[in-house]
């Protein structure tokens, strides 16, 4: 059974697992079976807030997922940029304990460039950008955005007050978070598919 869409209300969703390749950056990844197996799940579940639109950061990882999703709920899709991950490809792969040591940092250092390329700050500003750019072209339509923990965690902590390194903890592979535009705060979120 499908919902009513409605405008003012923003879902970001949080790409599906990539197959991971520890030789190419992970902006190159594209989604793993169970990511794929994932979306189709997380799609059942978003089909209650009836989005209308899947717009993505161009990631493989991320493009998939919203086309899948897309798919799945009859919706339309497009790629916009801005919408990428932190920027971090110079960075090369890292364990899991040294990333989430990075990201931490990353976040208790919005000034700072602590890895890859970007700041916090930085990196919060672009996906900020890309955000208002999407809802500005499709005032009318029920937008979900599918992008990437990071740059999703860093817009809720800025427009939400949500704290971004516990949101960033949360989010699943993949996942999403409903804000509501009018109150300006979250009113879902959803850790997994």
């Amino acid at each position: 059974m499908a919902g009513t869409p409605s405008p003012d209300r923003l879902i970001f969703v949080r790409h599906g697992s990539p197959l991971v390749d520890v030789e190419q950056p992970a902006n190159t990844w594209p989604l793993s079976e169970e990511g794929r197996a994932a979306s189709a799940r997380l799609a059942e579940r978003l089909r209650l807030h009836a989005p209308d639109l899947f717009v993505s950061s161009a990631e493989p990882k991320a493009s998939q997922t919203a086309y899948l999703l897309a798919v799945a709920l009859d919706a339309d899709f497009q790629t916009a940029e801005g919408l990428e991950e932190h920027h971090r490809s110079k960075a090369g792969y890292l364990d899991k304990g040294t990333f989430d040591d990075k990201v931490r940092d990353l976040f208790r250092n919005p000034d700072k460039r602590v890895f890859g390329e970007e700041t916090a700050n930085q990196a919060a500003n672009r996906f900020a950008k890309a955000v208002k750019s999407v809802q500005k072209l499709n005032p009318r339509r029920s937008l979900a955005i599918v992008s990437h923990g990071t740059v999703i965690s860093l817009w809720l902590e800025r427009n939400a007050g949500a704290d971004g390194l516990v949101t960033w903890k949360m989010l699943g592979l993949p996942s999403f978070v409903v804000y509501d535009r009018k109150a300006k705060k979250v009113v879902e979120l959803a850790e997994r598919a």
